[in-house]
């Protein structure tokens, strides 16, 4: 099917757009697989680049709260990462020197640090993989960290539950941009780290807690509804 310059992806976009019947439209489904020849494939190619991405991205925004933003780093920044994990799956490079890398890089990718995570992939891509032991040695605390209510739009509570913590710990509170709107400061109480957090004013999306102290590491999804 000759894909018109993406008018054949479009139009499927426009009658999801004037769906009006009696059952509620509450999902869709956008599913490819090997159909290139349909016209409706979006995965990158050589001859089309990032352009259905691009074209999903907006068509999806007309749908979704949380808008996406249109980056082509993100798209080099998860094609490195596959190429760095690819590697090192196929021991073409040494997992346990590059896989702390590959930890920070998928990391970084996680709160649109897209330069930061394209930075580490290429670590492991150049195979140059001496990471600082500080790195190496960071905890990671994901799963001992609590936030609560979530969704919410009033306040939300930062927990660490986590023993065998003795010092104070700073994290960060990051939009979806991976700019950081506030730097928190937890709390010990007993042996439980916590944090109040009023989020008043801040606009509706998704946002992560993520803490980053050089000793810990952690990252948790917050949706402020």
């Amino acid at each position: 099917m000759d894909r018109r310059n993406g008018i054949v992806y479009d139009s499927t976009w426009i009658l999801t757009k004037n769906y009006n019947y009696p059952l509620p439209l509450k999902w869709v489904y956008i599913i490819t697989f090997n159909d290139f020849n349909e016209g409706t494939e979006m995965e990158p190619t050589i001859e089309y680049g990032y352009q259905y991405l691009d074209s999903t991205i907006q068509k999806v925004n007309q749908f979704k709260p949380d808008t996406i933003k249109l980056n082509v780093n993100r798209y080099t920044a998860a094609k490195q990462l596959y190429d760095a994990g690819n590697l090192i799956e196929r021991h073409q490079r040494d997992s346990i020197l590059c896989y702390p890398c590959y930890e920070e890089a998928i990391r970084a990718y996680i709160i649109n640090d897209f330069s930061g995570s394209m930075g580490w992939s290429n670590n492991i891509i150049e195979n140059n993989c001496n990471c600082p032991d500080n790195i190496r040695d960071v905890n990671d605390i994901t799963s001992s960290i609590e936030v609560f209510p979530n969704p919410t739009d009033k306040r939300i509570t930062v927990k660490i539950n986590n023993n065998e913590i003795n010092e104070i710990f700073y994290s960060l509170l990051i939009d979806t941009d991976g700019k950081t709107i506030q730097k928190l400061k937890l709390n010990k109480y007993n042996q439980t780290y916590e944090y109040h957090l009023d989020i008043k004013g801040l606009p509706v999306g998704v946002y992560y807690i993520s803490i980053i102290d050089g000793k810990y590491k952690g990252l948790k999804k917050v949706i402020i509804k």
